[in-house]
């Protein structure tokens, strides 16, 4: 069986799934090595800025995948761009960053944009499409404020 240092300690290596593909845990290792190393923390041995960056270049996407972590979180914690783009990191289109918001309760465009962080105009025509196409139903009005929910259908 091969063997890791991790801070010191040896420890069995993060095991393979069926495919042969590295697992969920060598993903994770991969890009918090490389989170630690962009903030400055002290790399393992045998680590370098490089070998962690390939690393992370190589896990990036599938990992982003599994945990719902998108482009714009890993650009705020200092991930440059051309690292993303290499390593398969795209934006999240605006309709489906709105899309996680819906609920069952009712809800106006405004408060989706708000939640969202998007501007009213890509939430309302996320909120057009989705109507239209039956995902959500048209709930009432509260004065002006057109409120919408999931449709249940």
């Amino acid at each position: 069986m091969m063997m890791v240092r991790q801070g010191g300690a040896a420890r069995p290596a993060a095991r393979r799934g069926r495919s042969g593909r590295p697992s969920a845990a060598d993903d994770a290792l991969a890009v918090r090595a490389y989170l630690r190393a962009l903030v400055g923390a002290p790399l393992r041995a045998g680590d370098t800025a490089e070998s962690t960056e390939a690393s992370f270049i190589g896990t990036a996407a599938r990992w982003s995948r599994r945990t719902k972590v998108d482009r714009r979180t890993l650009l705020g914690m200092g991930v440059e761009s051309s690292v993303l783009d290499a390593a398969g990191v795209y934006p999240t289109p605006v309709a489906d960053i709105v899309r996680r918001y819906y609920t069952r309760k009712p809800f106006s465009v405004a408060v989706l944009a708000r939640r969202a962080g998007v501007s009213t105009a890509s939430a309302r025509s996320t909120v057009s499409l989705d109507e239209a196409s039956g995902q959500l139903a048209f709930h009432g009005c509260e004065g002006n404020t057109a409120l919408y929910v999931l449709d249940d259908r």
